[in-house]
């Protein structure tokens, strides 16, 4: 195996357990705080950091513009999937992947690379699902509580996304990477597993969350388009982090107080 096909590898595998852990101490908060923590950036992270890896920061770079856009069409990811519910889980997940594919592929497709047009997109979107989302009733259970069974799903699933855009953006150039990088993986295997645990009351309750956490993903991603040039791929990505982190919890201060 050469050293790319080795370097696919570490992505698929610590990619896929940094998310699937992610994903656990967020069920650890319960719906408000959990929600939030799901959408924090994880496979735009480690995205990032394989591709950094395998190629340099200006390839990072180059696969921003596409990513908040992304993520905003995950804030109505979530909701189409409680929405679709009523029709099955199959036809949820179905009808929620292929509403995001709908959006996202074309415009990837096209070639999009400015970051104020997906910006703007991405919050008329966000914008639309905290707005759907008052019309769901909160939840209260009890502590979620998954198998090693699902950790293990949810880590191959994200991993197998995170190898994915690390190839993508080899191969195909930074934009296609850039669209992996935003593929919703930690919502759709928390979406899915948590509608069929505990019911889709419960992960609707979840996902009116789940948008300030886009936010906070998009404020990541800014952060690393304007900071790793200067910064350097670890300083850069850590700094930008820790903006996420901030806008994040600004967000649940303000918009959901």
């Amino acid at each position: 195996m050469d050293l790319f096909g080795i370097q696919i590898a570490l992505s698929f595998i610590v990619g896929g357990l940094y998310i699937a852990t992610s994903i656990r101490i967020a069920e650890a908060f319960g719906p408000k705080w959990g929600g939030l923590i799901i959408g924090l950036p994880s496979t735009s992270l480690v995205s990032f950091v394989f591709i950094g890896l395998t190629q340099d920061v200006q390839a990072v770079v180059n696969a921003t513009p596409i990513v908040p856009l992304a993520f905003g069409v995950n804030a109505l990811f979530v909701l189409a999937f409680v929405h679709l519910y009523r029709h099955g889980w199959k036809a949820a997940l179905l009808g929620a992947l292929l509403f995001w594919a709908a959006i996202i592929v074309p415009v990837t497709w096209l070639g999009l690379n400015d970051l104020l047009i997906s910006l703007a997109g991405a919050l008329v979107c966000i914008a639309m699902a905290l707005h759907w989302g008052k019309t769901i009733p909160s939840r209260k259970t009890e502590k979620i509580r998954f198998s090693n069974k699902d950790f293990l799903f949810r880590a191959a699933f994200s991993g197998f996304i995170i190898a994915s855009a690390v190839f993508l953006a080899k191969t195909q150039g930074p934009i296609w990477g850039g669209l992996m990088a935003g593929f919703p993986a930690a919502f759709l295997s928390s979406m899915l597993l948590l509608s069929r645990r505990h019911g889709i009351g419960f992960a609707a309750s979840v996902a009116k969350s789940m948008p300030l956490g886009n936010l906070a993903s998009i404020g990541f991603v800014l952060a690393a388009y304007v900071l790793l040039p200067w910064l350097g791929l670890w300083t850069g990505l850590l700094a930008a982090y820790f903006v996420s982190v901030g806008v994040g919890l600004l967000a649940q201060k303000t918009i959901a107080a």
